[in-house]
């Protein structure tokens, strides 16, 4: 891999940036939001979106050869996951690299701060792989989680910004209406009923307690959507009424949704920027715990949702409307810091597309110094 790699460094360097995923074949809102502006400001600047899902472990030597040609020939690769060749590989010192991850925080624990844990990683996997390595940048939602970032990380609080993901600007201005009909309309459901989606993480080699949940609702009442994290490999046998999404964004789901019950999932704080009722179903608190471990203590006052191990409780709260969206929008406020419309914008100027961006968009630099210094 090495010696391919030194021999496409000898490529030269394109105006081009490129945007790696291995979460999905469909391109992600953030790099959609990104490539769309970068396109917007810079026509001559190429955007690549590289969809890197394996679905056959064939075919990853493939995805790797194409990763490295374009990361030897960009000048700046923005990935939200782990990326074997970014920290693998010597780069070309003007290679700009980004980490945006693909959560806007963490409740959960992930990276380093779960090595050795039996959600966790391998100690010597990580080290082999140099996990986390080569970052100039990782992006966060808020100053909050920058010590969580680092840890998780293994990186320097300096290079951790609290620009918010281009998602922000997305939930706060996307046509929500528009969103809802299309899912509704696509669905055929009822427009008389609410919808309650339900979307938790995944445990690594456990089956997820779905059918318990999907038992409680009442279908006469409400619509349910359930989306599974896309590394959850649990078989949901029998799920009634209830509408098992593989054709959506979880985000855009939380918007066509009127209540949103989850667990240590970071769609926590898409929904609290949303301002959604939000409830906690937590059947295996104590072993998630153990087994993984939470920043976010579930026995503190913040968390913005009835917490409870019992899905009858969960759905008994819904149908009484017993949620404080208060407390959901005191959630947002700690850990959505930049809630400005231009977290795609902040994210773009860590790139320096050269000297005709600076002198077009210095006025845009200014804001973000001043607001970096701010906060």
């Amino acid at each position: 891999g090495n010696l391919i790699y030194t021999l496409l460094k000898i490529l030269p360097t394109m105006n081009k940036v490129v945007l790696i995923t291995r979460r999905s074949k469909k391109t992600p809102i953030d790099f959609m939001m990104l490539k769309e502006k970068i396109n917007y400001l810079y026509p001559s600047t190429k955007v690549v979106v590289l969809n890197h899902k394996l679905k056959f472990k064939l075919m990853l030597p493939i995805h790797i050869i194409i990763e490295m040609y374009h990361l030897a020939t960009s000048r700046s690769a923005i990935m939200d996951s782990y990326i074997i060749p970014i920290s693998v590989y010597k780069h070309k010192k003007q290679l700009k690299i980004i980490q945006i991850w693909h959560a806007l925080g963490a409740i959960k624990k992930f990276g380093y701060a779960t090595l050795g844990k039996n959600e966790g990683s391998n100690n010597k996997i990580a080290n082999f792989m140099k996990m986390h390595k080569n970052y100039d940048y990782v992006i966060c939602g808020s100053n909050e989680m920058i010590d969580n970032y680092s840890k998780c990380f293994n990186i320097d609080k300096s290079k951790i910004k609290p620009y918010g993901m281009p998602r922000v600007d997305y939930l706060l201005s996307v046509d929500k209406n528009k969103i809802k009909n299309e899912i509704y309309s696509y669905y055929n459901l009822d427009k008389t009923k609410k919808t309650i989606l339900y979307a938790p993480t995944f445990r690594k080699k456990k089956q997820i307690q779905y059918c318990k949940f999907i038992e409680q609702v009442d279908f006469k009442k409400y619509n349910l959507i359930i989306k599974k994290h896309h590394l959850d490999k649990s078989v949901i046998k029998d799920h009634g009424s209830a509408i098992i999404d593989n054709n959506f964004d979880v985000m855009n789901l939380a918007i066509a949704s009127d209540y949103i019950v989850t667990d240590y999932s970071a769609i926590t704080f898409e929904a609290a920027i949303l301002e959604k009722p939000l409830f906690f179903y937590v059947y295996d608190i104590k072993k998630y715990k153990k087994n993984r471990g939470l920043f976010i203590d579930y026995d503190s006052k913040e968390i913005p949702g009835l917490i409870s191990s019992n899905p009858w409780e969960i759905v008994k709260a819904i149908e009484c409307d017993m949620y404080n969206l208060k407390k959901v929008k005191e959630f947002k406020n700690k850990y959505v810091t930049n809630q400005n419309s231009n977290s795609t914008q902040l994210i773009i100027n860590l790139i320096n597309l050269g000297e005709a961006y600076e002198k077009k968009y210095n006025k845009i630099d200014e804001k973000v110094i001043n607001f970096t210094s701010t906060n």
